[in-house]
């Protein structure tokens, strides 16, 4: 496994801040019933740089969908591959 540009998963982090429909970053278990409403608001989102090319996200949001918050942070090492 490579290292990840902090820089970039940080600059991409921000794209997810305020109200946003998140319902594609949410996994439905089989046969549980989907929520109607998957708009979210995500009041702050932060990349930290913890050295020795480990980072830590932390997110302060409203509430999350059913694994969400895991598949953002997917997207945000994708995002500083």
């Amino acid at each position: 496994r490579g290292a990840v540009d902090i820089g970039r998963m940080q600059q991409a982090a921000q794209h997810f801040r305020g109200q946003h429909d998140f319902g594609f970053f949410a996994t439905y278990e089989k046969n549980a019933p989907t929520k109607n409403n998957t708009v979210r608001t995500i009041r702050s989102i932060a990349v930290v740089d913890e050295g020795r090319g480990q980072c830590r996200v932390e997110i302060l949001l409203d509430g999350a969908l059913f694994r969400m918050v895991r598949n953002i942070v997917g997207c945000l090492v994708w995002a500083g591959a």
